[in-house]
């Protein structure tokens, strides 16, 4: 994954770059900028309005006694939807969607459990006892 960051760091703006540039051919530079304006209004927006809304099912699973491993996973898919509905962006924007919309936020949450038992069985990553 270390291997991986320096080619992320230089290829996604790139990718950013590059689709404001088009989308801003398409639309015009003004428009484009008002369209990343209104996706950063909408992204904290929902991300308030889906965080109370986990904030309040991750409260009551506490309360009845569950472990709230599914509504933690909900917390973080919106936490990051968040984020990267702020960055300029229409690549971190389209992610972003997908890990803020309660309908697509279920993919997300299982491409990531499976990325996270893929290290768990390469041996990548371990838990040990304190």
């Amino acid at each position: 994954m270390i291997r991986l960051l320096p080619a992320l760091f230089i290829v996604v703006p790139a990718v950013e770059v590059w689709g404001l540039v088009t989308v801003g051919r398409w639309l015009g530079g003004w428009q484009t900028l008002l369209l990343l304006l209104l996706m950063a209004v909408a992204g904290l927006y929902m991300a308030k309005r889906e965080g109370s809304y986990v904030w309040k099912e991750l409260s009551q699973d506490l309360a009845q006694g569950r472990v709230p491993a599914d509504k933690l996973l909900d917390g973080m898919c919106v936490i990051i939807g968040g984020i990267l509905l702020v960055v300029p962006g229409f690549l971190s924007d389209v992610i972003g969607l997908v890990l803020l919309l309660p309908l697509t936020r279920p993919l997300a949450k299982r491409l990531f459990v499976l990325y996270l038992n893929h290290l768990i069985r390469k041996g990548r990553m371990k838990f040990d006892r304190w």
